[in-house]
């Protein structure tokens, strides 16, 4: 009941948003709500370098930007709580077994559809088969992690990667589902999801506290099979069904969708 639950909302007509009203309501929690205002994103840019001490990439940047603003500006909290990590933990692995029969094509099919997607200029648009023949690209060029969980393949398009630059993996005997977690966990959760709220808070004096990446809730995920952490294929399926606790399942059990705002107007 000390919690003061923060919503970025990206118009009124956000069905997130409203969501998010109602698990808040359920649980009888105040919810304070960032209204999306296309004049605020110039501000984010005007303060991103004195905001973070690294560069990184992520499209709920802006956003999130704007969330822990409004989240620190009228009370001054002594610590904020963030999610990230939930989906590395314990759902990551149930997307490997959907790219597996893509990487048993045989290369010479893959290398045919990487060009494709770079003659047809493919990366101007955003459709199905763009973003199948991108994935396909990345199949050429990357292990099947790492091309998982990159969010574009526009090596040698816009920039040039260091010939013979590889990526580091978990090297644990683990099983290739959880070796996709980790390397979730470690190069996208810790590398470029959390850095959106870390530096923002602790340059303003605010502890910021991820408990999905804590080392001891990952130790726990590690321990436990995707058959129970996805069970019947439902990703995050054990952390749903804790939740289903407390929340209606309705509330629970829906369609995630990605945090951006309206980037087009």
């Amino acid at each position: 009941t000390d919690m003061q639950l923060c919503n970025y909302a990206s118009g009124p007509d956000d069905a997130e948003a409203a969501h998010a009203l109602r698990v808040a309501a359920h649980l009888r929690l105040a919810c304070e709500r960032v209204t999306h205002r296309a004049g605020s994103m110039a501000n984010v840019l005007d303060r991103l370098a004195s905001d973070y001490a690294f560069p990184f990439g992520d499209l709920s940047t802006l956003p999130t930007n704007l969330l822990v603003h409004a989240a620190i500006g009228k009370s001054q909290p002594a610590a904020v709580v963030e999610g990230t990590g939930a989906d590395g933990a314990s759902g990551m692995g149930a997307m490997y077994p959907r790219w597996r029969p893509l990487f048993a094509l045989p290369a010479p099919v893959r290398l045919v559809g990487g060009a494709a997607y770079d003659w047809l200029r493919l990366w101007r648009f955003n459709f199905y088969l763009e973003r199948v023949l991108r994935f396909v690209r990345k199949s050429t060029r990357l292990g099947i992690r790492p091309a998982v969980l990159a969010q574009h393949s526009l090596d040698d398009i816009a920039f040039r990667a260091p010939h013979g630059s590889t990526i580091d993996e978990p090297t644990e005997l683990v099983s290739p589902e959880e070796r996709l977690s980790l390397l979730d966990l470690a190069w996208v959760c810790a590398g470029r999801m959390a850095p959106k709220t870390l530096d923002p808070l602790r340059l303003r004096g605010v502890q910021p506290i991820y408990p999905y990446l804590e080392p001891e809730l990952v130790q726990v995920s590690t321990s436990l099979s995707w058959d129970v952490k996805c069970a019947a294929g439902e990703e995050k399926g054990l952390l749903k069904s804790l939740l289903a606790r407390t929340l209606p399942k309705a509330l629970v059990y829906r369609r995630k969708s990605g945090f951006t705002p309206p980037y087009r107007t």
